[in-house]
């Protein structure tokens, strides 16, 4: 958020700083000199129309003058991503991880997608025999293939340039759903496997296989559930240590 007294602080000392009176600026800005004395007392905030004019006149970013102070050249876009963050709720960014997580998600569902139509291997058939596909087969596999492709992009571009990646990923909720679907697609690939050609080869090592894997299926999701809930709260104490004023 914009603090309106920084601002006016801000504005004042870049005003002395140009050896400028109060009067003086008012006329180059076409406004009072009442007006500018609110906006260096807190009592209000320049209008929108008058902000590029005003850091025009006292030599200074727009990013500055909402932040209320000289930013440093290699700090610059930290800070202005900062602002940023000051007009967006805590929930959109929570909004905004969970679409990430959901463009990272759907490679893994189109991988296991054509397990429905009967080619387990699909991938392995497309890259190394693609004599041994029906042409339908074929094409509906290089569909998902690009697919997946472009969700992946998404997702990692996404990740990569939102701004405040530790108020993204400080949701409980959200981090445990992707830890839900990271263990959704070990059981499916591990586990379900592992259980299934316990039962079928029956006996007593049948059934050692298929408790084997179901341990291993568990232990492996616990884990995946408790590392989100300490993500979630190590990242959430690492943005309020970041921006006290938030919490």
């Amino acid at each position: 958020m914009i603090d309106v007294r920084k601002t006016g602080k801000f504005i004042a000392q870049c005003r002395h700083e140009k050896n400028l009176t109060q009067k003086e600026l008012g006329d180059r800005l076409n406004v009072t000199d009442r007006a500018v004395s609110k906006w260096e007392n807190g009592r209000s905030f320049p209008d929108v129309n008058l902000i590029e004019e005003i850091c025009r006149e006292l030599d200074i970013e727009v990013s500055e003058l909402l932040a209320g102070k000289k930013i440093e050249p290699e700090h610059y876009k930290e800070e202005t991503e900062k602002m940023l963050m000051g007009t967006v709720r805590e929930n959109t960014m929570h909004r905004f991880q969970l679409i990430i997580y959901l463009l990272m998600t759907l490679p893994l569902v189109l991988i296991l997608l054509p397990t429905l139509w009967g080619d387990p291997v699909w991938i392995l058939n497309v890259l190394f025999w693609p004599e041994g596909n029906v042409l339908l087969l074929k094409g509906r596999s290089i569909l998902l293939i690009g697919l997946i492709i472009v969700f992946m992009w998404c997702g990692s571009y996404l990740e990569r340039y939102l701004p405040e990646k530790n108020l993204r990923h400080s949701s409980k909720k959200v981090e445990l759903f992707y830890a839900t679907m990271g263990a959704a697609w070990m059981i499916w690939i591990v586990g379900s496997g592992a259980v299934i050609n316990g039962i079928k080869a029956g006996g007593i090592e049948g059934i050692a296989a298929a408790g084997i894997g179901t341990v291993i299926t568990v232990g492996c999701s616990i884990i995946y559930f408790k590392g989100a809930i300490e993500t979630a709260r190590a990242n959430k104490e690492k943005y309020e240590e970041e921006n006290p004023e938030e919490k």
